[in-house]
């Protein structure tokens, strides 16, 4: 674990082991969510990166619902026909 302290302006410098790890370069974007007590730090150039943020943020907001919820509200039925005896797996 590294330790670090906030600057008077708010700024704390990420160690070098930490940004050599995660590939930060200079000009690297980032979001910071805090989660938990935890602040995490996100690339936003990572595939999913802008996806993450939106969760987090909706999150935040007391906006997340759940995925039952989710099917409920787009109507997604997910139930599974009964097939007919004679059109099931053939067991032979």
């Amino acid at each position: 674990m590294s330790v670090g302290f906030i600057d008077k302006k708010g700024r704390f410098t990420i160690p070098r082991a930490v940004r050599e790890a995660l590939q930060l370069e200079p000009g690297t974007p980032v979001a910071y969510t805090c989660v938990g007590g935890e602040l995490r730090v996100t690339r936003l150039d990572e595939p999913y990166g802008p996806v993450a943020l939106a969760a987090l943020a909706e999150a935040e907001r007391g906006e997340t619902i759940t995925l039952e919820e989710w099917i409920e509200r787009e109507g997604i039925d997910l139930s599974v026909p009964d097939l007919p005896e004679d059109e099931g797996i053939d067991d032979e």
